[in-house]
């Protein structure tokens, strides 16, 4: 799956939960929700970017990369240079 796609899955569920949680405060006491708003966002955005972590792995680029250090390890890496370059 394209990195995009978890990008927007991630973000989703951050604002959702920041706006429930905001929501709530709302509710609760006005003032709060308002100074809070921002530490609530903060906070989902630590928690859910920790939890979906591991969602990367998955991604062609992860892939691709995974696949060039393998190679560095068995020793068949393949060049940066292009063929006539002597820099």
């Amino acid at each position: 799956m394209p990195k995009i796609v978890f990008d927007a899955i991630r973000w989703a569920l951050i604002l959702t939960a920041t706006g429930l949680s905001v929501r709530y405060l709302w509710t609760v006491n006005r003032i709060a929700g308002v100074v809070l708003a921002l530490p609530a966002f903060v906070l989902f955005l630590n928690l859910f970017g920790f939890l979906t972590l591991r969602l990367y792995d998955h991604t062609l680029e992860a892939r691709k990369a995974r696949e060039f250090f393998g190679s560095l390890q068995t020793g068949e890496a393949p060049t940066l240079k292009k063929p006539g370059d002597h820099r």
